[in-house]
């Protein structure tokens, strides 16, 4: 039985509130973030437009702060829709059951691609523990009967290697902090995934929050392997979904450096500490220069989850 998960957050704090108040406010900008080492409260807020008159100061919930504008794209989820001359490029090969982690995935049925992100042990509402692993809920989608809960590698030209047993997706109307889907892999009583990534290996147990300068990586099926520094932390972002735009609160902010640390296809990739692996965000979101991710403190509010198989 598939269960869907709101995605409301259950708090939303002060400064969350000022860099929602500024995206409504200012409705060409799409992504908002303080800056951490400003002398007067400062806010870099991101447009597309940079040749709108912008204005430089703002009156908010802590009162008048600085404005920064700065020209980026509209942040979109990282899906990897079929068909693609992308589509050969990365990682799109098919792997032998126990399937490492980081590998492409397709839900039954559906025109796209993405990522099986990391090795899960999971509680549904009932109680009952669930052994996988998590990725997006853009990714699996909401399935509507049986079949569409599956989910294959790594198109649905091949077996299923598990079913979507939860989902909490965006909701247009509301702040979000979650878009995660967390997928069963047992299968006739055997699990099809392997407790690794694919040249990660096993993630630590633990799991840790970043801080602006951690240094993280990744595995994904488009860009694979990838190192990056988190340059932004509690990150207000309006999402582009295709048919829908989500807001969301409370991201964790990479920029590229020399290469891309994220393109189409690697949403559902998860983010660990280069030296620890210890996991740190969820992948799901980018644009030309910058990859958002959802932090596991807030999948693992919403979410009974566990980066050990015991």
């Amino acid at each position: 039985m598939i269960q869907l998960i709101t995605s409301r957050p259950i708090t939303i704090s002060l400064e969350q509130r000022v860099l929602l108040h500024l995206l409504r406010n200012n409705p060409h900008a799409h992504t908002a973030y303080f800056e951490p080492n400003s002398t007067n409260p400062t806010v870099t807020l991101e447009t597309e437009e940079p040749n709108i008159s912008q204005p430089q100061t703002a009156i908010t919930h802590i009162g008048p702060i600085s404005l920064n504008w700065k020209k980026n794209p509209h942040p979109k989820n990282l899906l990897l829709t079929l068909p693609s001359t992308q589509a050969t490029h990365g990682d799109p090969n098919c792997y032998p059951a126990p399937v490492p982690l980081g590998c492409q995935i397709q839900p039954n049925g559906k025109n796209w691609v993405g990522t099986a992100g990391a090795p899960i042990q999971f509680h549904d509402t009932l109680g009952y523990r669930h052994w996988g692993f998590i990725t997006n809920a853009h990714v699996s989608a909401i399935p509507k009967n049986d079949r569409e809960r599956r989910i294959h590698q790594p198109t649905d030209s091949k077996p299923h290697i598990g079913y979507t047993q939860i989902v909490a997706y965006p909701n247009p109307n509301s702040p979000n902090t979650l878009d995660v889907a967390l997928i069963d892999s047992k299968i006739a009583s055997k699990h099809t995934t392997a407790w690794e990534i694919l040249q990660i290996g096993k993630p630590a147990p633990t799991w840790t929050n970043a801080a602006p300068g951690t240094k993280v990586m990744k595995y994904g099926r488009t860009t694979q392997l990838t190192h990056g520094n988190v340059t932004k932390t509690g990150v207000a972002a309006k999402i582009n979904y295709g048919s829908f735009t989500a807001t969301f609160i409370d991201l964790d902010l990479i920029e590229n450096t020399q290469s891309p640390f994220s393109q189409p296809g690697d949403s559902g990739s998860i983010i660990l500490t280069q030296n620890t692996k210890q996991p740190t965000a969820l992948l799901f979101a980018g644009s030309t220069y910058t990859t958002l991710a959802i932090p596991i403190r807030n999948i693992a509010k919403n979410l009974k989850i566990s980066f050990t198989p015991n």
